[in-house]
């Protein structure tokens, strides 16, 4: 005799059916500033004063790093599915430009085309002169005969000047060739 599940049962697989496809659903997000087109639209370069472009559009969303003199507005709506990653869909940055009197030179508008996507290899800049080598470098010096440490253009090692007769000069380590 085969025995079917109760209703409690099937419920309660169904509800846990339905909370783990939940998981799956696409997630929009907004971040930043929400663009009202007729507002930035108002803006006038020649016109407005950082005042009045405080007033129409709000505090921004971040000032220029050397210079007081712009301001940007960035808005970004991204989408993900589940636990990936955000992906921008559409951003929008708007820069404005004041002179020294506080007067709008300028609106500038970029959008998603400046987005950049940046995946570091293995969690780590690469850079040059670190290349990964089977002995290390005075393991290498002293099996080939060299000396570690750098010499003066033109002296060469107190013993090979013993050797030769030389006298050191000056004291120091190395002596200087006639």
């Amino acid at each position: 005799m085969v025995r079917f599940p109760t209703r409690g049962a099937v419920a309660l697989m169904i509800a846990c059916a339905a909370a783990g496809l939940g998981g799956c659903t696409k997630l929009r997000s907004h971040q930043g500033y929400v663009i009202d087109p007729d507002l930035v639209n108002a803006v006038q370069p020649g016109v407005d004063t950082r005042q009045s472009v405080l007033q129409t559009l709000g505090t921004p969303t971040f000032v220029g790093q050397f210079s007081d003199r712009e301001w940007f507005y960035l808005s970004r709506d991204s989408r993900n599915l589940a636990f990936n990653r955000p992906r921008a869909v559409d951003q929008t940055t708007l820069k404005i430009s004041f002179d020294q009197a506080g007067n709008v030179t300028a609106i500038d508008r970029t959008g998603v085309d400046q987005v950049v996507g940046i995946s570091p290899w293995d969690k780590k800049t690469p850079t040059l002169g670190r290349e990964i080598e089977l002995l290390p470098r005075p393991v290498r010096q002293y099996r080939h005969g060299r000396r570690t440490r750098h010499r003066r253009a033109g002296a060469e090692p107190v013993r090979a000047a013993k050797r030769s007769g030389r006298s050191r000069a000056g004291g120091s380590r190395y002596a200087q060739r006639p």
